[in-house]
């Protein structure tokens, strides 16, 4: 293991979490212990010595916004002292009735309109209108559009619904869920490497699945 794997690991195995509280503690430099960014002289100095809030944890660092500031820089762990754990927010049992709701509702809508569909393709098959191919190629658009129809928007998630205030922002920081499994538009979060399954998936079923029927150039 180099320098670099080794700091991905310690990275993953801190304790600091989104929405603790922090404080800076030095200045650090590029390939320090393995750290993947630099440190910026003139503009991350006067950040040492003080406290601020973990926003992000994302690339193997933590984004910190620290007292009487604005703006988010990113630290490595090594950096860091956490000072005071975030508080958990208590459920809200409405939420997780609001969720599924949505996700009857949206489950309901994608399968009324697929087995439409069907119905329509199987009605061309009683009528002998359907090669094997062809079959393959409806089957196909179908079971993709199964797939980009799964309902994964934030309507049918309660740690949405609890953090979205009355005006639609939401407050990612303070998702319990994100505090696990790393915010969900972080790149490297649990979510989006499900979203990108599932474009995969849907791309495989489009381009794979039936049988490339165009003939080659001579």
């Amino acid at each position: 293991m180099d320098k670099f794997e080794a700091y991905k690991l310690l990275h993953s195995q801190s304790p600091i979490e989104v929405g603790d509280t922090v404080r800076i503690l030095r200045r650090f430099e590029i390939g320090e212990m393995g750290c993947p960014i630099g440190f910026s002289n003139g503009a991350m100095e006067k950040f040492i010595g003080l406290e601020g809030k973990v926003v992000r944890n994302d690339y193997d660092v933590f984004s910190v916004i620290a007292e009487g500031h604005d703006s988010p820089w990113n630290w490595p762990f090594f950096c860091l002292e956490l000072i005071e754990k975030a508080k958990k927010e208590e459920e809200d049992p409405q939420c997780v009735k609001d969720a599924a709701e949505m996700l009857r509702f949206s489950l309901e809508m994608t399968f009324e309109e697929l087995t439409q569909e069907v119905a329509n393709l199987k009605k061309r098959a009683l009528a002998e209108e359907v090669t094997f191919n062809d079959f393959l190629f409806s089957k196909a658009m179908i079971l993709a559009r199964l797939v980009d129809n799964l309902p994964f928007s934030d309507n049918t998630c309660p740690f949405c619904l609890q953090n979205t205030n009355e005006n639609g922002i939401r407050k990612c920081a303070a998702c319990n869920y994100g505090k696990e499994k790393k915010i969900c538009t972080d790149n490297n979060s649990s979510f989006r490497k499900i979203l990108d399954k599932q474009h995969d998936l849907s791309e495989a079923i489009r381009s794979d699945y039936p049988i490339n029927t165009e003939e080659d150039d001579d």
